[in-house]
């Protein structure tokens, strides 16, 4: 999606301001629902604290992590699919629909999404969930990989998914790479601050856990189940050190929740499968997509992203960074390349600044930055004396 289809859809989505009342009326309920949940915590910030450093040392030592859970689950049941993007994580679940000649039904999940925007593909027997009676194959998410036990845990906070996990022939689960873990007493921090911060409750109404049973007469499990470890872009993410720290991310949307930009334009806005100030991070890695890298400027960089994330990623700091590297690799467009080369000069020199009134300040302003300023704000006005000139003044009036 290109910079100014971005800005069609959120002037078209500014139209409606009710929607932005009624949705920002939602966002203070469940914050208040937020605040109340936080309170079951006896130290809320030493919490932040310890889970971002798990999360941290699971992402520094991601691919060992990987290795043992896979290692684990040999002679199992449950087998692991590496997928290095979306098309072959879709080939895979195509392929295992016509082994067993079952449809396959998938839930909204967002990393469900990350295979296909629309998902639904009558090619491959692939549609959206719906209340089937006869034999298929569930294609959920998985919410974190244990590596220590090689678990697979789902976090369910809607009944439906829980049954139809439940009453599937086959099982195929979905995860990043990003989502494996050390062990259980890390998961049990960690989801308490997932439900906390998503859905303002102290835990999540359903967990599910499924582990790497040996085969024999006792096995619980007697559904065939795999799951997809899939990278899709996230590698490049893992490798970048400044911005490392972004896979933190335990998918609780309390920053979209907080941003300004994202309440105003909306989810349909951006057009990607994540949406805010996370959205804005990860999009064009996820999809592959350096088109994308333009949403790490719609941002105000205000931090309030920073204040709510229970995982301590400073979001604000990695959204510059992006910008920073968007310009690097000239993704951004030769006329803003322009403007700022231009206002660099005229703020460099004193002498530059200082020509010309407030009038013609103005004028020159409005010329320059009226299309980026865009028509829903008004252009702030030039003062007539500037900072330098204030403070001579001051000066000459205090000796």
């Amino acid at each position: 999606m290109e910079k100014q289809e971005f800005i069609n859809k959120v002037d078209q989505y500014l139209i409606d301001p009710e929607n932005i009342k009624k949705q920002a009326a939602i966002n203070a309920k469940l914050n208040r629902q937020v605040d109340l949940a936080k309170t079951f915590f006896d130290k809320y910030d030493l919490a932040l604290q310890r889970s971002s450093y798990i999360k941290n040392k699971a992402l520094e030592n991601t691919d060992k992590l990987l290795a043992n859970f896979e290692f684990d689950l040999n002679n199992t049941k449950i087998k692991v699919i590496w997928a290095t993007d979306a098309a072959n994580a879709m080939n895979e679940i195509a392929a295992l629909s016509k082994s067993y000649a079952l449809p396959v039904y998938f839930d909204d999940a967002q990393i469900i999404k990350e295979l296909d925007k629309d998902a639904e593909s009558a090619a491959l027997n692939i549609s959206k969930t719906a209340d089937v009676k006869s034999n298929f194959i569930a294609l959920t998410k998985a919410d974190f990989l244990v590596a220590d036990s090689s678990s697979i845990i789902c976090l369910n906070h809607e009944t439906k998914a829980k049954q139809i996990q439940g009453n599937a022939a086959v099982q195929i689960f979905v995860c990043g790479i990003d989502a494996v873990i050390q062990s259980y007493n890390d998961l049990e921090l960690i989801a308490a601050l997932q439900s906390t911060n998503k859905y303002g409750e102290p835990t999540h109404a359903n967990i599910s856990i499924y582990n790497g049973n040996k085969l024999n007469e006792d096995d619980a499990l007697k559904e065939d189940l795999y799951v997809i470890i899939l990278d899709n872009g996230r590698s490049q993410i893992l490798a970048d050190h400044e911005q490392r720290s972004v896979l933190n991310c335990i998918h609780c949307n309390a920053c979209s929740r907080s941003c300004p930009v994202a309440l105003f334009s909306g989810e349909k806005a951006y057009g990607t499968v994540y949406t805010g100030p996370y959205g804005a991070l990860v999009s064009h890695h996820i999809e592959n997509n350096s088109n994308l890298t333009h949403l790490a400027f719609a941002s105000t960089l205000c931090s309030k992203c920073n204040d709510v994330c229970p995982m301590n990623i400073n979001i604000s700091a990695f959204l510059a960074y992006s910008r920073r590297n968007a310009v690097k690799n000239k993704c951004v467009s030769k006329t803003e390349n322009l403007t700022i080369y231009f206002w660099k000069n005229a703020v460099m020199k004193r002498s530059n600044m200082d020509k010309g009134g407030a009038k013609v300040k103005g004028f020159m302003f409005k010329q320059m930055l009226r299309k980026a300023w865009g028509n829903k704000r008004e252009m702030p006005t030039v003062a007539h004396k500037s900072f330098n000139q204030l403070w001579r003044e001051r000066k000459d009036f205090g000796n």
